[in-house]
């Protein structure tokens, strides 16, 4: 959670269940993640987009409401 949230352009990131909710600024993005993530040494990533949720608002909410 560190290493992803250290990216620089990584709005969010918030570990939800056995994954993490990342948001990006629009000079960042999945591709720039995964190769900071193997600079990191993290080489077992799978990153896929997907649509938010409620229960992602409510984690917006509660960290930056």
């Amino acid at each position: 959670l560190n290493d992803v949230r250290s990216l620089q352009g990584v709005q969010s990131a918030y570990s939800f269940g056995d994954s993490l909710h990342v948001t990006f600024d629009p000079s960042c993005g999945p591709g720039q993640l995964r190769s900071h993530l193997a600079q990191c040494g993290h080489t077992e990533v799978e990153i896929a987009r997907v649509p938010p949720g409620v229960e992602d608002v409510f984690i917006y909410l509660g960290y930056e409401g």
